[in-house]
């Protein structure tokens, strides 16, 4: 049940940024970005520029995209799990149902 209609603006557009920034397919565009800008670094000869470079256009643009698709792949994979696990515990309790049915008879 999609309820994001009835959350505030800025939550819906909190939301809508998250769904969109945490996918594989934005990781990939945020990489080549970051590649772009890699040979001027390295020409600079700077490890403080290479540095700078890695934590604030690679890291920041790459792998924060990546840890948000993988807590997507993470949260579906929890929901299914707790759907799993209701559906075998209701077929369990339909089974001691019919045990008790059985012994009062």
């Amino acid at each position: 049940m999609n309820m994001s209609h009835k959350l505030p603006l800025s939550d819906r557009i909190a939301l809508w940024v998250t769904d969109k920034l945490g996918t594989m397919t934005c990781a990939l565009i945020f990489c080549v970005i970051a590649l772009v800008s890699l040979p001027a670094v390295l020409a600079t000869g700077s490890i403080v520029n290479f540095i700078q470079w890695l934590s604030g256009a690679f890291i920041q643009l790459v792998a924060l995209a990546i840890l948000g698709a993988g807590q997507k792949l993470q949260s579906k994979h929890s929901e299914r799990l707790e759907e799993r696990i209701y559906e075998m515990e209701r077929r369990h309790g339909e089974q001691l149902d019919d045990i008790i049915r059985l012994l009062e008879e």
